[in-house]
């Protein structure tokens, strides 16, 4: 996408966007005509590790960074919505990758907060939060700690 290069302060050039849409299936089966995926794949190695997936948001040399957003679409009438998985793959002989939620350090403000919240149901149940280690073979299972940070005051 090109630079927005009017340095205008009243409304300068802004950066163009970048979009990657799937197709849209037209057919009226509700079953089998199914919208185009997206897929984006890093590189294999053969020796060495896989190439990375890095989605970054944009930097501000004066205010905020953007947004990094993961989504699933709403349901159409009598569906449901999608589900947002996270995962990292399996391993056969070594460690499998760990998975990290955090907030960034600040410096002279606060730092941001972490959220988990199961949606409002007006007309069913609402989900439930589970916290849950993985079963051991041989050895034993990993703990669950809950653990608040220390302040001043």
């Amino acid at each position: 996408a090109g630079a927005g290069l009017s340095t205008d302060a009243a409304d300068g050039g802004d950066g163009g966007d970048v979009v990657v849409t799937a197709g849209k299936a037209f057919g009226g089966n509700a079953v089998t005509d199914i919208g185009g995926d997206v897929f984006v794949s890093a590189g294999e190695a053969t020796s060495a590790v896989g190439g990375a997936v890095k989605v970054l948001s944009g930097f501000s040399d004066a205010t905020s960074s953007g947004n990094v957003e993961v989504a699933t679409a709403a349901a159409g009438a009598v569906g449901v919505s999608g589900d947002v998985l996270i995962d990292t793959g399996a391993s056969t002989s070594g460690d499998t990758g760990m998975m990290a939620v955090s907030t960034g350090v600040a410096t002279q403000g606060n730092s941001g907060g972490a959220y988990m919240t199961t949606g409002d149901s007006f007309y069913g149940l609402t989900g439930s939060v589970e916290l849950t280690t993985g079963a051991a073979t041989s050895g034993d299972a990993g703990d669950i700690k809950l653990t608040v940070g220390r302040g001043d005051t």
